[in-house]
């Protein structure tokens, strides 16, 4: 009997429900960063001082080559190798500037604010030499266009962006 009236007692409760069901907010992604791209005049002090320590580490590797002699092409040759070694090995890296550009605060991103991969900068650096060609126009853009590109940065897909 006991049993019997447990078993009543269940089927007279009324069961009381709980919360409806919320279904969750869907995933948003966080708004992108703000890019802030930088002024023709950093991008320049940046240049300059990448250049001079191009330039001062073609020196000693011109004279050993040519015997203590220093020649012109010598030193075109050696600048631009150099070159190729330090900008995109720099700007690929985490750090995301050569030492010019961290001296000024800024580095190297893609459209996305992302370290640029060492094909892009590669490829940016590459590009640099169409804007020597073209008599510094293509380095001239960055004054002048919203975005502060210059040809080399528009044809690699990147940005030079003041350091957040």
């Amino acid at each position: 009997s006991e049993a019997l009236q447990a078993v009543c007692n269940l089927l007279q409760t009324i069961p009381v429900p709980g919360p409806p069901y919320q279904q969750p907010p869907p995933y948003q992604q966080p708004p992108p960063p703000i890019l802030q791209p930088t002024d023709f005049g950093r991008r320049l002090v940046a240049y300059l001082i990448d250049i001079s320590i191009l330039a001062l580490g073609s020196l000693p590797i011109n004279a050993v080559m040519f015997g203590g002699t220093a020649t012109l092409w010598g030193l075109i040759f050696w600048y631009a190798v150099l070159g190729f070694l330090y900008c995109p090995v720099m700007e690929s890296s985490p750090m995301q500037a050569t030492l010019g550009k961290m001296a000024v605060g800024i580095i190297v991103t893609d459209l996305s604010g992302n370290k640029i991969t060492f094909e892009q900068a590669i490829k940016r650096h590459s590009s640099k030499l169409l804007s020597y060609l073209l008599v510094f126009i293509g380095f001239l853009m960055g004054g002048f266009t919203q975005k502060r590109r210059t040809l080399h940065d528009r044809l690699s897909g990147c940005l030079v962006i003041r350091k957040q």
